[in-house]
């Protein structure tokens, strides 16, 4: 994890800093730092965590540092969405901001193919997010199997 840290801006900062805990790093950090700062921190130290159970479970990343990167890319992209769209207060605000548009569950059970559907959909937008992010390589897990196998055999249209 020492590899993320080393490159980030935060590596004078952190050898100042407490110890004791990691909770307690994040506040003593928090004190010390604007909001921007904080939500590059939080980024690094959550690309720091998957890095180390990259390598605890055996997939190491090829590359750390540019994986962080994504990471930072990732939150910051976020930061940008929400503002976009007006949640940007919502750690301030104690009441939920009402959405622009209301969402109706699908009918389970009905033999409609929603499931098969949502898992197309949520496929299609994290491929679609994924290139505005600039990636062209991607992963992608996906429960429904008539879902993958369309995309494997690149498929086109409204049926698998």
């Amino acid at each position: 994890m020492q590899v993320i840290w080393n490159h980030s801006p935060f590596v004078s900062q952190l050898q100042e800093a407490p110890d004791e805990s990691f909770a307690a790093r994040i506040w003593w950090f928090k004190l010390k730092s604007s909001r921007e700062d904080m939500l590059l921190f939080v980024a690094l130290a959550w690309a720091s965590w998957s890095y180390r159970n990259s390598m605890v479970f055996g997939s190491q990343w090829q590359c750390p540092e540019v994986s962080a990167m994504g990471f930072v890319k990732l939150v910051l992209g976020y930061k940008n969405y929400t503002s976009s769209v007006n949640v940007s207060n919502l750690s301030t605000s104690s009441s939920l901001i009402p959405s622009r548009s209301r969402w109706n569950p699908p009918s389970f059970g009905t033999g409609d193919g929603s499931i098969v559907l949502g898992e197309a959909l949520a496929a299609r937008m994290g491929v679609e997010v994924a290139a505005q992010l600039g990636y062209s390589l991607i992963e992608l897990e996906c429960d429904a199997i008539n879902v993958v196998n369309a995309i494997n055999r690149r498929c086109f249209g409204r049926s698998p």
